[in-house]
């Protein structure tokens, strides 16, 4: 299937003393313990990872998800083999990107702030680069050949049906996925980096096949507002699969089909009907409320701006 594009190690000599060898593996045997209690407490912080999306608070949960990437970034740096760690530093620079990165973009769009303009856009851009970055290497701690079978989506879904077998990984496939179509649609300058979509593509096409569920359909969502920019027929099984997966209380969904697919019709009743939806809203799924709080922040500024920040939907009233 073929996607369419929019737009110096150490030697030891053979004469070390008994001693130094004595030494040597005692240091040995306390660094595999400091390796396997680092490795378990990355464990549990993943494990304990969702806790935070259900923040009520903007401002608080934009100082924990930085923080928390600051330490995650050590962690990697202590334990550069550990895949929980470059996991969870794949899936938090997109998280961090969308929701406050983005949001500081749009802010300074707003505001005619050209010079705020410039520097959101490129830390966004950086982001997206920073968490697919983490997702490869995520998939390269997991199974070898991920650049080998690069060369076209045969190759690539060949290698992904054939090593990713069940729904193991499907976490991992998902936000590497995310992370690489999100950097390629951020990377509009960069002909290069938009012509590889299609990777994350198919990266997100397996995850779905593995395991429609992960993040609440998020696979799902990103397939849907590709396939909206294509046609809209073509996105409605996507849609409709993440509204079966997520239920329609899920807020994030309501946005995604305001802001891609009713943008691709053209349609502003609709629009403004979804993004209504969201403001509405309660309560209703409180193990994701920042996500909600996330998508009611997006929906008000888009009921109000959506003639500056929507203009390339050329709505028709």
């Amino acid at each position: 299937m073929r996607w369419r594009i929019p737009v110096s190690p150490f030697r030891l000599s053979r004469v070390l003393s008994p001693l130094f060898c004595a030494a040597l593996l005692a240091l040995t045997a306390t660094s595999c313990i400091k390796k396997a209690a680092l490795d378990a407490h990355i464990a549990n912080v993943r494990r304990g990872g969702d806790a935070m999306g259900t923040l009520h608070d903007y401002e608080v949960a934009k100082a924990a998800a930085l923080g928390g990437l600051a330490q995650l970034e050590g962690v990697h740096q202590l334990a550069p083999h550990n895949a929980d760690a470059t996991f969870m530093l794949c899936r938090g620079w997109v998280g961090v990107t969308l929701a406050f990165y983005q949001d500081d973009y749009e802010r300074a769009l707003l505001e005619d702030d050209e010079e705020g303009i410039a520097y959101h856009d490129l830390r966004t851009q950086a982001g997206f680069k920073r968490a697919r970055h983490f997702g490869i290497t995520t998939i390269n701690l997991i199974s070898e050949g991920f650049e080998d079978n690069l060369a076209s989506s045969d190759t690539l879904r060949k290698w992904l049906v054939e090593t990713f077998t069940d729904d193991t990984y499907a976490e991992e496939l998902t936000w590497l996925g995310f992370s690489w179509v999100t950097y390629a649609g951020s990377s509009r300058h960069d002909p290069e980096t938009v012509s590889s979509l299609w990777v994350g593509l198919e990266i997100l096409q397996r995850a779905v096949e593995l395991d429609e569920t992960v993040a609440n359909a998020a696979a799902s969502a990103v397939l849907a507002a590709y396939y909206s920019s294509q046609s809209t027929d073509a996105a409605d099984p996507h849609f409709d699969r993440a509204k079966r997966v997520a239920s329609d209380k899920y807020l994030p969904l309501h946005l995604a089909r305001a802001t891609q697919y009713f943008c691709a019709k053209h349609d502003l009743a609709n629009f403004k009907k979804e993004l209504q939806f969201i403001v509405d809203a309660g309560d209703d799924m409180p193990e994701v409320r920042f996500l909600g709080l996330y998508a009611k922040r997006r929906a008000v500024r888009y009921l109000k701006h959506y003639e500056t920040l929507f203009d390339h939907c050329s709505f028709q009233n």
